[in-house]
């Protein structure tokens, strides 16, 4: 399973990124809202099951970019997870 992070706080991702690779899951790390949706851009061939956001960053909140990364093509069905 293909999990994106998109966390504009440092530490808490590197934590929590480095217990999904123990845990044998696939995480891609995004420091920011637009870091993130580069990245979903960029994955038709590596699918991104599910996307864990931080809910309180700085640019843009975690609900805004589920809805802007809910509206590229294919990502429709995708649970996105707020937190913080």
């Amino acid at each position: 399973m293909t999990l994106l992070l998109v966390d504009d706080d440092v530490r808490p991702s590197g934590l929590l990124l480095l217990r999904l690779n123990l845990s044998g899951f696939t995480a891609l790390v995004a420091s920011g809202p637009f870091e993130g949706l580069s990245i979903m851009a960029q994955q038709p061939a590596r699918k991104v099951d599910i996307a864990v956001l931080d809910f309180e960053m700085r640019v843009m909140n975690g609900c805004a970019l589920a809805d802007y990364l809910s509206a590229l093509p294919g990502t429709q069905d995708h649970p996105a997870f707020r937190s913080s």
